[in-house]
């Protein structure tokens, strides 16, 4: 019988003024340390955008209205047959930035790359 491959999302949230972004620094295997976006598995029956949007909220607590912009960016297929859909989301002047989140995945924090310096946010 054919087996469906998995599909996945993987957002990247952009603050309103487009100067910092909030990573999640991985604490448990694969990638530990490194950083990454946030998603995850597309569910049966889901399409990519609800499931970006449901990742979203479950990993950052971020909600619609706090959301600007909320768009595709790319799909690409792994060697895996794995589908990647990537967006990218802009949250609007309402969102109050915490400094750090505590996840079961890792730790999002904001980070500046309007300098090209990559460093994290200091509040």
């Amino acid at each position: 019988m054919f087996e469906k491959k998995k599909s996945y999302v993987l957002g990247f949230v952009f603050d309103c003024e487009l100067k910092e972004v909030l990573l999640l620094k991985r604490i448990n295997e694969p990638y530990k340390d490194k950083l990454n976006g946030i998603g995850g598995k597309v569910e049966k029956g889901e399409q990519f955008l609800e499931a970006m949007k449901r990742e979203m909220l479950e990993e950052t607590d971020i909600r619609l209205e706090k959301v600007k912009k909320i768009e595709p960016l790319l799909n690409f297929t792994r060697p895996n047959g794995a589908s990647i859909n990537v967006f990218y989301i802009i949250l609007n002047n309402t969102y109050t930035k915490k400094e750090r989140i505590d996840t079961d995945e890792g730790i999002l924090k904001w980070y500046n790359f309007v300098n090209g310096s990559g460093k994290e946010s200091r509040k």
